[in-house]
């Protein structure tokens, strides 16, 4: 760019200045002359000064100039004009060889810039692909993370069902124990109290035989009163079958009772069954609680798996997008 106010007369002085130095002209010697303006500016005075210079002689320059140095500056003006012609046709020959310089240069940066456009355009398309694989993986990881949460809501459900069923498990464990110490207790009460009845029936029993055999033999030995004690013998007697009565009685009692223990022993066998299949139940829950844990685990591993590859994917894709806009 010119400088504002660089006129064609003060382009004309320093051409002048620079004739009468004896250099050649040129825009570059003008520039540094002058110490400003730009190269298409000095061109175009150079060029109307040189024009205006063409068929004139010395004495165009400032009348204050000597006359007896007219000559030998006509000298050097001529000398001037053939070396500024020269190195005018030198430098359009340099700005020829600079503009074709140039234009190859704008051709190369065009192809440089036309192959940036088409890399920009397959980066855009791997952009908009690996954004569409993103948005598959995080459309994937939403799908998963759901199924992850249904499932574990329903193994959360699970487990508390199986904690409340082995609670009851528990419980009834602990009543039927309570239940068996009870049935074990009221057993042995019961066989404790028999033993001590059946042991008085059989003290009386025996009592009553020692009594009988002593009855019998003083009936033997006093044969001459039999008729005096035959009252008191039938009432022995009936006291004797009363007993038996009780014998019977008693042993009846004891056969309902062996009876009702081995009804209670039945009873004791089936809960005891009952117990074993709770137990087995139990371990049965167990093994579920266990599986369902590993599943939970396995669907947190995946979950962990798939977070780290979306991680890895957003990773290369904004490394790329950063050597994209590079």
């Amino acid at each position: 760019m010119a400088r504002p106010g660089v006129s064609y007369e003060e382009a004309k002085q320093v051409f002048t200045s620079i004739l009468i130095q004896g250099e050649s002209l040129s825009i570059q010697r003008a520039r540094e002359s002058f110490g400003s303006g730009s190269n298409s500016t000095w061109q175009q005075h150079l060029t109307k000064f040189r024009e205006e210079q063409k068929g004139k002689s010395i004495r165009t320059l400032p009348e204050s100039f000597p006359e007896e140095l007219v000559p030998m500056f006509e000298q050097l003006w001529m000398k001037a004009n053939e070396a500024a012609e020269k190195r005018f046709e030198q430098e359009k020959a340099d700005n020829k060889d600079n503009e074709n310089a140039y234009k190859a240069e704008i051709s190369e940066l065009e192809l440089r810039i036309k192959k940036s456009q088409d890399d920009l355009a397959s980066a855009q398309e791997t952009i908009d692909t690996l954004e569409e694989a993103h948005t598959h993986l995080d459309h994937t990881l939403n799908e998963k993370e759901q199924q992850f949460i249904r499932i574990n809501t329903k193994n959360n459900a699970q487990i508390d069902s199986l904690m409340e069923k082995n609670e009851e498990l528990l419980k009834l464990h602990d009543e039927q124990k309570t239940i068996n110490k009870s049935l074990v207790s009221q057993h042995k009460s019961s066989i404790a109290s028999l033993d001590s009845k059946l042991s008085k029936d059989i003290s009386r029993l025996e009592a009553s035989e020692t009594k009988w055999m002593n009855l019998y033999d003083e009936a033997k030995q006093e044969t001459k009163q039999l008729n005096e004690k035959l009252e008191r013998s039938t009432k022995e007697n009936t006291a004797l079958k009363s007993i038996e009565k009780q014998k019977i009685q008693l042993e009846t009692s004891l056969n309902n009772t062996e009876r009702q223990l081995e009804k209670l022993e039945s009873k004791l066998a089936k809960l005891e069954d009952k117990h074993i299949q709770l137990l087995r139940d139990n371990e049965s829950l167990k093994i579920q609680l266990n599986a369902a844990n590993e599943s939970n685990g396995k669907l947190l591993s995946e979950n962990t798996d798939i977070r780290s590859k979306l991680a890895t994917l957003t990773q290369e894709v904004s490394k790329f997008k950063k050597n994209s806009s590079k």
